[in-house]
């Protein structure tokens, strides 16, 4: 869950994809950018893993998912674990998502496009309602936060290397952010 969030309307994410390991047990986000493809964080990457499209809650059965094996996965060359510079990965899904399914497809930002600072942007996921809790949610939460300026994100995160691949969004005192579950 998203901490500060609140539970999304069914079907209004429906690019919003649950990302499962080979348990089948939700523990990253992903976002369906085509028929056949997963955008999600690198450091979600598994040998083996499924994702379920047209996901809400996890805990039921609603008739809208599909699981599917990922067929490959394509991190990003240039990816570092230890900086997270480049945190990106691809997930190619066995076939194309078939139109009957409830989902769809994001629209994706222009390359070089620029996020105004202070502008409110959503995100959304499956994680912990706070640090302390052991498990994410069941139901997909969202919260608004703010884009940050790189040179505000350095000096609040001035232990980690923010390079010019990342941008920052939330609030300072915390009171919204995504947590653990919500990677991707």
């Amino acid at each position: 869950r998203i901490i500060g969030g609140r539970p999304t309307q069914s079907g209004k994410w429906p690019w919003i994809v649950a990302v499962l390991n080979r348990f089948k047990e939700a523990f990253c986000g992903g976002t369906l950018v085509a028929k056949e493809w997963v955008l999600t964080a690198a450091h979600c990457v598994r040998k083996r893993l499924y994702v379920s499209i047209g996901e809400y809650n996890l805990s039921l059965h609603e008739g809208t998912e599909l699981l599917m094996k990922v067929k490959r996965t394509v991190i990003h060359p240039k990816y570092n674990s230890e900086t997270v510079d480049n945190d990106v990965a691809l997930l190619r899904l066995p076939k194309p998502v078939p139109n009957d399914v409830h989902s769809g497809i994001a629209c994706l930002p222009r390359p070089r496009q620029h996020l105004p600072i202070k502008r409110l942007c959503t995100i959304v996921g499956w994680g912990k309602r706070s640090t302390s809790d052991a498990y994410g949610t069941d139901i997909l939460h969202e919260a608004q936060v703010p884009i940050v300026s790189t040179q505000s994100c350095r000096v609040v995160y001035e232990d980690y290397y923010i390079t010019g691949n990342m941008f920052c969004a939330g609030y300072r005192k915390g009171r919204m952010d995504s947590c653990s579950g919500d990677s991707g």
